[in-house]
């Protein structure tokens, strides 16, 4: 058992590692444990950044990195959405909902036509 803390309250938590872990490895795993406002914001802006990688990185990684530089901004509602076009059936979205959740959107519209 090794011990760390949030590095945004000080909190500290026992970490169970099968290595011995830096301070720094230790405090990180620390924060994530800890449900002070500080770190669930971490948290939920690191899941985000997690979802636009799923979502875009792979076939769009531009767009990927243009939607996590939004993250902040969005949030701290400098910015109430952002929206790209990836190409002519693709869009991202990126907007908080009204339960103050930040979505990320990848629309891609296919229209199938045929003449008869």
């Amino acid at each position: 058992m090794q011990t760390g803390e949030c590095i945004y309250c000080g909190q500290t938590y026992q970490i169970d590692a099968i290595r011995e872990l830096t301070e720094e490895e230790l405090n990180l795993k620390a924060t994530e444990l800890c449900d002070c406002e500080k770190a669930k914001a971490a948290a939920k802006e690191k899941e985000t950044i997690s979802v636009i990688d799923d979502l875009f990185k792979e076939k769009y990684p531009d767009t990927a990195e243009i939607l996590k530089a939004a993250v902040l901004p969005i949030k701290a509602g400098e910015m109430q959405e952002i929206q790209v076009k990836v190409s002519n059936c693709t869009k991202a979205k990126l907007f908080i909902d009204a339960k103050d959740n930040i979505k990320c959107q990848r629309i891609t519209n296919i229209k199938t036509e045929k003449t008869v």
